[in-house]
């Protein structure tokens, strides 16, 4: 199913820029693929966390569909 999004950007100088998304990113037909929302996660996390606690919560998150017991979630990010 189409999802469509018009949206026009003014700058300050006046200069537009316009565009149309006709299924944004992560829907079903338009999926998000794995290299992608590491890149971006990564991207975004480094700098306020630092390396070694971003990998940490990444590598926590992207297996939450094993953990049997969310408390080891807890406990690994609190150390």
């Amino acid at each position: 199913k189409e999802q469509i999004c018009d949206i026009t950007v003014v700058c300050e100088d006046g200069t537009r820029f316009s565009g149309r998304c006709t299924m944004t990113k992560g829907e079903p037909g338009n999926p998000v693929r794995e290299a992608e929302l590491g890149h971006k996660f990564f991207e975004l996390r480094v700098p306020i966390w630092g390396e070694p606690l971003a990998r940490r919560v990444y590598g926590t998150f992207s297996g939450l569909e094993s953990v049997r017991d969310m408390r080891a979630v807890a406990d690994e990010l609190l150390v």
